[in-house]
């Protein structure tokens, strides 16, 4: 087993208990939530870099490698939760504004792309977890064509 390794607020584990060498995010702010899709781990929270790159709340990561995913979507403020559904992520949390658009505190991105969708609910106060029903709705209810 692997002793004395730092993990700076996301880490990877083998099953046997080691740490992969290469998958080392370094954030330098909480990380509140993850979603996996496929090959891709979405992280949200109050971080700012990622690998010593400007993330700014959100970032997407090869989940074998850790590497930053080939998009990053810039939030106006902290992620809190983040929920996949099929070809898109919906973001939750405290930003106002997200890809630069405004988006006030949830938002629709389409995972290929991190373009920011037409979808805006406009929530009126900060998120939090106790919100995370109105989240899975949006996710499971409203068709993607719908939003």
């Amino acid at each position: 087993m692997n002793t004395n390794i730092t993990r700076n607020r996301l880490a990877k584990y083998n099953l046997n208990g080691t740490l992969p060498a290469p998958w080392d995010s370094n954030a330098n702010g909480s990380v509140t939530t993850l979603a996996v899709s496929g090959n891709n781990i979405y992280a949200g929270g109050t971080f700012t870099t990622i690998a010593t790159l400007t993330t700014t709340y959100v970032v997407k990561l090869n989940k074998t490698t850790g590497a930053i995913g080939s998009w990053t979507t810039v939030t106006g403020g902290s992620v809190e939760d983040i929920e996949v559904n099929c070809s898109n992520i919906y973001l939750a949390g405290s930003f106002t504004s997200v890809g630069g658009n405004p988006r006030n505190r949830c938002a629709k991105v389409v995972i290929s792309t991190g373009a920011v969708s037409a979808f805006n609910p406009d929530f009126t106060s900060t998120f939090f977890p106790s919100v995370k029903p109105v989240i899975m709705f949006l996710k499971y209810d409203l068709p993607s064509t719908r939003m």
